[in-house]
């Protein structure tokens, strides 16, 4: 482990993010970061080849418009609904549903991560949802982090302490559906 990654523990306000972080040096192995005084090996390819290469097909979360493996992003007013769509999208995305026409081709893994919504009104919103689902285990697929049920607080993911806090919730637990993976069909974060 770096010096500077084991300051950054010993300052953390997060102590049990500290021992597992401290337990497990696979996380902070050097194969894991990029040397940077280390030049990058870029691969490079002529159009031609570029063309001719056969890459898979994009796979849909939410048809037609939510691909795994990219970014999406809600804006609106304040009180006008997105948190009431994130969760609807993120619902459908866990059933296999349908939201407002857009279609989810299989079930996927969530993680929706909350900072602000007090956990009651996120609990009831999400009980309205869910309303007449039998399906426990679909159900039992989606995971939530919210400040209320947080001890210390929520991490601050802008920093290395706080994205390894959210990593270590992003695991084959969630997205069993997609086979072996470190990483959830879906994780929204709700601001």
């Amino acid at each position: 482990m770096t010096n500077e990654i084991e300051e950054k523990l010993q300052e953390s306000s997060f102590p049990e993010l500290q021992q597992k972080v401290t337990q497990d040096d696979t996380l902070l192995s050097s194969e894991n970061f990029a040397d940077p005084n280390e030049p990058k090996n870029l691969e490079v390819t002529n159009l031609t080849e570029f063309l001719a290469t056969e890459f898979p097909p994009r796979e849909l979360i939410l048809s037609p418009f939510l691909p795994r493996a990219g970014l999406c992003m809600i804006h609106a007013y304040r009180g006008v609904g997105k948190t009431h769509v994130a969760l609807e999208i993120a619902y459908a995305a866990v059933t296999g549903g349908e939201f407002l026409g857009w279609k989810a081709p299989k079930p996927s893994g969530v993680l929706y991560i909350d900072g602000e919504m007090p956990a009651a009104a996120l609990q009831e919103r999400l009980a309205k949802i869910v309303l007449g689902s039998n399906d426990n285990l679909l159900l039992q697929k989606f995971h939530l982090i919210t400040p209320d049920l947080q001890k210390f607080g929520m991490p601050d993911i802008s920093t290395l302490e706080g994205q390894t806090a959210i990593n270590q919730h992003i695991t084959d637990e969630i997205d069993e559906y997609s086979g072996p993976s470190r990483t959830p069909i879906l994780v929204l974060f709700e601001q």
